[in-house]
């Protein structure tokens, strides 16, 4: 028996947020959710397990060392991008936070709002709630997915920013996407397989030239 679709994430099925610091009568703000990263935590800890085996069985020592910084350095990133990544939205402006910085821009820019259950590849069974904010000339402004952030609170924000949001109630995949809101999905996501094969070769490159050092 075939196993049944995935069902699109139903907003109102997810708790939003912690309640941030008291705001301004108007303003918005939501912060991305532990609980929604924790979840993709046992998928990535197998694939760093079988990177970590794999690169000790062909480069014995050296090889798992460079799997464990390599795993410690994308814990650290996942932990200071839970404390710090927000988005505030009140008055004219909209400031998304992450652990790279802040970048912001005026409501006045927005020309479209797109909520929508996504699935990035045929393949992928897992679908999740993606939130798209693009300017007048069809440019990205602002991208939220609910691996991160709550599907509650992605439709909160989706109603705060201005123009009445795209609402999509069945699953779209990338390409669909692009072609009914373009700008909303990068080039890399359209071509996933060429993407990962223009990515693996200086990846391969960079660990190739590690062990090399790390053996002499």
């Amino acid at each position: 028996m075939a196993d049944d679709p995935p069902r699109p994430p139903r907003l109102s099925e997810q708790d939003s947020s912690d309640t941030p610091d008291a705001l301004p009568p108007g303003e918005l703000e939501i912060r991305a959710s532990g609980s929604r990263l924790r979840t993709s935590l046992p998928g990535t800890s197998i694939a760093v397990v079988i990177c970590v085996v794999v690169l000790s069985l062909s480069h014995g020592v050296a090889g798992m060392l460079i799997g464990l910084v390599t795993a410690l350095l994308a814990l650290g990133g996942t932990l200071v991008h839970i404390t710090r990544a927000r988005v505030r939205t009140g008055g004219s402006t909209v400031t998304h936070r992450t652990f790279l910085g802040s970048t912001s821009f005026a409501r006045a820019d927005i020309g479209e709002v797109v909520l929508a259950p996504y699935r990035s590849t045929l393949t992928d069974r897992s679908v999740a709630v993606n939130l798209v904010a693009l300017d007048q000339q069809g440019e990205r402004l602002l991208r939220l997915g609910s691996a991160s952030w709550q599907p509650a609170d992605l439709e909160r924000l989706a109603h705060a920013l201005g123009p009445t949001p795209v609402v999509h109630t069945d699953v779209v995949g990338a390409r669909a996407l692009a072609e009914r809101h373009p700008g909303s999905v990068s080039w890399a996501e359209r071509h996933p397989v060429l993407f990962g094969a223009v990515l693996a070769v200086p990846l391969i490159v960079i660990i190739r030239v590690l062990l090399t050092t790390a053996a002499s």
